[in-house]
C-alpha cells in the first residue's frame, strides 16, 4: 500500500536535444490526470515526494514526458506483486512476459484441468466446480501445449445442472487433452473480463524441482499516451 515515503510525481532528467544539455521534465496526477506540470504548476504547487529518474537515451523532451506520466501511472495501477511457485514448464516463461493467473483466493478466475470433451454437444467436463454469476456472461481460456494461451470463448451451464461440466458457445481453438498420455489442459474461467488476472513477468528463480515465479499486476490505465 502506498506510505508516507511513496513519491507523488516523477522528474525524469535527460539529454535535451536543442540545448545539448541535462534537462529534466516532472509528470503527477492532478485532478484526476496524469500529466506534465508546467513551468508555473512547479513554482507555485511543486510536488512534495517527486521521484528522480535518469533516462539514457532520450533526447525529445516530448518523449521524456510520456515516459514520466507512464512512471506516473504504475507508481499508481501497478501495485501488487504477485508471487508463486510453479513445476518446471515456469521455465518458458522470460523476463517482461506476459501470463494469465488464475487463483481462487483473490479471485482471480477459476481454473483446474479439462477432464473430458464431447465435441457433438460442444461439452466440457472439468476437474473442478463452476461458480456462476448471474447475469453477467462467462468466458474460458484454454492453455496450449506449449504454454500459449488462447483468445477466452463464452461459456454457459451445460444442461443437465452438472457443477463440473460447462457448454462452449464458440468453436474451441484445438480439442483438448484429457486422457493419461500427457498432461491435460489447463483452463482458466470466470465472469467478463474476470477469468484470470494478467501478470507482468519480474523474475524466476529455480527451486529444486520448481520455479518461483515474481510478476507485476497489470493494468491498462498504465499506458496513458
Amino acid at each position: 500500500m502506498p506510505g508516507e515515503d511513496t513519491a507523488d510525481s516523477v522528474t525524469v532528467e535527460f539529454f535535451d536535444e536543442i540545448t545539448w544539455k541535462i534537462a529534466e521534465i516532472t509528470a503527477a496526477q492532478r485532478e484526476g490526470a496524469i500529466r506534465v506540470l508546467t513551468p508555473s504548476e512547479m513554482v507555485n504547487a511543486p510536488p512534495e515526494k517527486p521521484g528522480r529518474v535518469q533516462m539514457f537515451g532520450i533526447t525529445n523532451r516530448d518523449h521524456a514526458g510520456r515516459e514520466a506520466c507512464f512512471l506516473v501511472a504504475c507508481n499508481i495501477y501497478r501495485r501488487r506483486l504477485p508471487t508463486w511457485k510453479t513445476e518446471l514448464d515456469g521455465m518458458i516463461l522470460s523476463y517482461g512476459e506476459l501470463v494469465a493467473v488464475s487463483h481462487p483466493m483473490p479471485a482471480w478466475g477459476q481454473g483446474g484441468e479439462v477432464v473430458d470433451w464431447d465435441e457433438i454437444s460442444a461439452t466440457l467436463t472439468l476437474s473442478e466446480p463452476v461458480h456462476w454469476s448471474e447475469g453477467v456472461a462467462h468466458f474460458m481460456a484454454l492453455r496450449r501445449r506449449d504454454g500459449r494461451l488462447d483468445d477466452p470463448v463464452e461459456i454457459e451451464p451445460a444442461p443437465g445442472g452438472d457443477p463440473f461440466q460447462v457448454r462452449v458457445l464458440d468453436p474451441l481453438p484445438f480439442a483438448p487433452d484429457t486422457g493419461g498420455d500427457r498432461e491435460r489442459t489447463y483452463y482458466a474461467l470466470g465472469p467478463g473480463t474476470t477469468w484470470a488476472q494478467r501478470v507482468l513477468v519480474r523474475s524466476l528463480r529455480p527451486r529444486s524441482r520448481q520455479v518461483e515465479i515474481s510478476g507485476i499486476c497489470e493494468d491498462d490505465r498504465v499506458h496513458v499516451n
